[in-house]
């Protein structure tokens, strides 16, 4: 009865051990679960940060893909404007040309341009200065109605005024090599007080309009 007692005693105590072994198991397979979870708690992380970076990459690339396609011009590769200074020197110098309005033309009198107009010490007496197309010229009147820039009938040296060939002479101490008209140098009317001045668009130097307009 001794010996039986004493296998069941053993019996039992390998069946605790038998136990205790299990349940050491058991707590090293949870522990082991449990990292195992914590890896992949981390590796999902991970692998979601990872596509959070990569999404965000990709967000931004098609942002500036965009903004290139905005900017891109119609019909392909913008060309490279010319400089300021380039197109300055490729575009040729335009004189400016005046159109001579039309109708007959005075034989011997040009269009003359006023350059000055001054009081003379004579009273009543003017100088004027004239832009003729060559050598300017003076010439001394009574005309008080003259402005510098207008543009007047002149009858210079050696053309014929009223019948008279205009000389070179002295005049109230100034010498005078021509005659500014007026409508009655022209042969148009009786009036001589007023000397003809042009408003239309006539080239200094030209043939003067034989009708005085």
């Amino acid at each position: 009865e001794m010996k039986k007692q004493k296998e069941e005693e053993a019996k039992l105590e390998k069946e605790k051990a038998k136990q205790v072994e299990e349940v050491k198991a058991k707590g090293k397979k949870g522990k082991k679960g449990k990292k195992g979870e914590e890896e992949e708690e981390e590796e999902d992380d991970s692998k979601a940060k990872a596509k959070g970076k990569k999404g965000k990459k990709e967000e931004e690339e098609e942002e500036e893909e965009e903004v290139k396609v905005r900017k891109k011009p119609k019909g392909g590769k913008p060309k490279d404007e010319p400089k300021k200074e380039e197109v300055a020197e490729a575009a040729p110098a335009v004189e400016e040309v005046v159109k001579e309005p039309k109708g007959e033309k005075h034989s011997e009198y040009k269009v003359a341009k006023v350059i000055s107009h001054e009081a003379m010490k004579k009273k009543g007496m003017f100088l004027v200065e004239l832009e003729t197309g060559g050598d300017n010229a003076t010439v001394v009147t009574s005309f008080d109605d003259l402005q510098a820039g207008q543009l007047v009938i002149f009858a210079p040296e050696g053309s014929t005024v009223l019948g008279k060939e205009v000389k070179r002479q002295k005049v109230a101490g100034e010498w005078a090599v021509g005659v500014i008209c007026s409508p009655k140098e022209m042969g148009l009317s009786a009036e001589s007080s007023q000397a003809i001045v042009l408003t239309r668009p006539y080239k200094v130097g030209a043939a003067a309009p034989a009708n005085g307009a």
